[in-house]
């Protein structure tokens, strides 16, 4: 009996043309990786029955490198016409680097990956697989990270701990990059305009029918990450900024904490020392009231900044200008443009004939 993977085979097979799967690969100063992660891809490719009825291009988008990735990326696509070169002015960063690839690939679907090859490619058969059976996204979820840096693994624990409390958009603990997207995610993908961006939780945000992969990250074999500690917590803080509105509105929290004791402490204390003599022996001090007059004034304006960040909470909505919803199918045809209808005016005589007159007829 054929298993489900033959029936799959079969069925790509029996398809009249290949579907093309677009290998998005951003790089930063990487010369001794590119050759590299195109021989694992083509052997990748090769070696798989599932892949084999795909077509493919490899998107390398060099993010201003002052090495010889361009030199090297130029080469490869002079040998082979399914590897594409995007070259921006200058370093633009990762996300903005992801995007301009996403804005750019041909394929039916698309697989971000990182050109040090710390995503596994062998993994890329199963990510197709997940596809064609339906999921618009396959996300990997990694199981361990290489690295004996104690800091790099207690933030990356913390970050994802930290998105899931305060987010409102539910990222996955060690869901990275790697992950494949339809054609129609994608298109939906390049709607958004928002510039400070985290690729992933964008994706996230969209939703869509997806499905997970694990995989264990692989050693980088060649060179050092152009990606520094630096730049993971400066992604973090603006993951924090435009997926949660909390730290925005968490001053107000706080305000209505402290006028929740202040207040009531507050007046407690005023009316037994002033109006009733101190009957419980508190012998509060002037110091005291002020203390917690200023602990109430403090809430007070800790209260308004709350009060104004709901505003400007608002403004930043309009301003990510994300779509209202996102449409995954509908039974309804996509709305074509009402044609203009065209009239045609009958040509202007040459010459007007002057109508007879017939006050003149018969004389």
């Amino acid at each position: 009996m054929p298993s489900t993977t033959d029936n799959l085979i079969s069925q790509l097979q029996s398809k009249p043309s290949k579907k093309i799967i677009s290998l998005i690969i951003p790089c930063y100063n990487e010369e001794v990786n590119i050759e590299y992660s195109y021989k694992q891809i083509i052997a990748t490719w090769a070696n798989s029955p599932i892949l084999a009825n795909y077509n493919y291009e490899i998107v390398y988008i060099d993010d201003g490198s002052m090495d010889a990735t361009t030199e090297n990326i130029q080469k490869l696509a002079s040998k082979d016409k399914s590897v594409r070169l995007i070259e921006l002015s200058r370093n633009f960063g990762k996300e903005n680097a992801l995007t301009a690839g996403l804005h750019s690939c041909i394929g039916d679907a698309a697989i971000m990956l990182d050109v040090d090859m710390q995503y596994p490619v062998d993994k890329l058969p199963e990510f197709a697989w997940e596809w064609e059976k339906g999921f618009d996204v396959v996300i990997g979820v990694r199981d361990s990270k290489k690295t004996t840096n104690i800091i790099e693994k207690f933030g990356s624990k913390l970050f994802y701990i930290i998105m899931d409390r305060i987010s409102e958009t539910n990222i996955k603990s060690g869901a990275l990059d790697y992950r494949l997207m339809d054609r129609k995610v994608i298109n939906q993908f390049k709607r958004l305009s928002e510039h400070n961006r985290i690729t992933r939780a964008l994706i996230d945000w969209l939703g869509f029918k997806r499905t997970y992969i694990s995989y264990t990250e692989v050693a980088r074999e060649f060179g050092t990450p152009a990606y520094s500690f630096g730049k993971r917590v400066e992604l973090a803080l603006n993951s924090f900024v435009t997926h949660s509105f909390f730290p925005m509105i968490a001053t107000g929290y706080l305000g209505l904490f402290i006028i929740s004791w202040s207040l009531p402490t507050g007046a407690i204390v005023f009316v037994t020392k002033y109006f009733m003599g101190d009957p419980f022996g508190w012998n509060v001090t002037s110091g005291v009231c002020i203390g917690l007059l200023n602990s109430f004034l403090t809430g007070v304006i800790l209260s308004c900044f709350g009060l104004m960040s709901n505003y400007i909470a608002n403004i930043q909505k309009e301003a990510m200008n994300r779509p209202l919803f996102v449409i995954r199918s509908s039974s309804y045809e996509i709305a074509q443009p009402r044609e203009l209808v065209k009239y045609t005016f009958p040509a202007m005589p040459t010459v007007l004939e002057e109508a007879p007159n017939p006050l003149y007829q018969g004389v």
